[in-house]
């Protein structure tokens, strides 16, 4: 699987994902996610109001088959 700032082309080196590689982007906090939805781009700092963000994602819509 191909990471997220792999998928969208994403420079952001402060992004806490480029620092939890192992991780996927929607089990990281921090990260500055933009989700390719022009109505969303922010800092999801809490983890618990994270999801409802990343169902809007392309990434995690692509590769989050539940």
């Amino acid at each position: 699987m191909e990471t997220c700032y792999d998928y969208f082309d994403c420079t952001k080196i402060e992004c806490m994902i480029q620092k939890n590689k192992k991780l996927k982007c929607w089990e990281v906090e921090d990260t500055l996610c933009d989700t390719h939805n022009n109505d969303l781009k922010l800092l999801q700092k809490l983890f618990e109001s994270k999801k409802e963000y990343c169902e809007l994602c392309f990434y995690y819509q692509t590769y989050n088959k539940e």
